[in-house]
């Protein structure tokens, strides 16, 4: 799913890409790449409540230091 989300997201879909991100999240709630990549598509389409809402569940389940990216999301 990351892969194709990646796809997307560089193609400018980014509602296909949060659907992508989704699938592999529920698939492993650890994949910082999934949370990464739907935090950004969410904010480059302006959904600014579900990107909020997105980082702060980022925020519960990653270290900022050991995930310097998600950190980089959130700040």
């Amino acid at each position: 799913y990351i892969t194709r989300a990646s796809c997307f997201m560089n193609f400018k879909e980014y509602e296909r890409a949060v659907e992508d991100c989704e699938c592999a999240i529920a698939l492993n709630p650890l994949n910082e790449k999934a949370w990464l990549l739907r935090g950004q598509c969410l904010q480059a389409t302006g959904k600014d409540d579900e990107f909020l809402q997105t980082t702060m569940e980022a925020r519960q389940i990653f270290s900022p230091v050991a995930y310097p990216e998600i950190a980089e999301l959130i700040a």
